[in-house]
């Protein structure tokens, strides 16, 4: 409910000061969601579902290019970047759409079990900038 992406059946809740309800549209904007069922298109690449997310949220084009390409080293996506989604392993997958719920860098990132497949120690350092505000 809180994504959004479920109305509520009853109550009241905000995120990032709007009511989930009334200003869903507005919250959307301002989060970033990884849920369980990743969502990708099998005949996308990696960075395809990145460049759609830029559009998707109306980033100008320079911005966007330039959040994938930290969000591509950040998180180890550089060598697959043209890789078919269909063709990815579970957890480039998932880090996929790590990175498509981290490029319009929001204000709340909602995670539904982030590093489930993810390999790599190395991981969670590399991309804690893209945690923080």
């Amino acid at each position: 409910m809180l994504s959004g992406l479920l109305a509520p059946s009853s109550g009241e809740a905000t995120v990032c000061g709007l009511d989930v309800a009334k200003d869903s549209l507005a919250m959307k904007r301002k989060i970033g969601v990884l849920p369980e069922n990743l969502g990708l298109f099998d005949d996308l690449t990696v960075e395809e579902h990145l460049l759609l997310t830029g559009q998707i949220y109306g980033l100008p084009a320079g911005v966007t290019l330039k959040r994938i390409e930290q969000l591509l080293q950040a998180l180890s996506l550089e060598p697959g970047r043209d890789t078919f989604a269909s063709k990815c392993s579970h957890g480039m997958r998932k880090k996929t759409a790590l990175g498509m719920a981290l490029l319009p860098n929001p204000e709340v990132l909602l995670l539904d079990e982030p590093f489930e497949a993810v390999t790599g120690h190395d991981l969670w350092p590399r991309s804690r900038q893209f945690f923080s505000r």
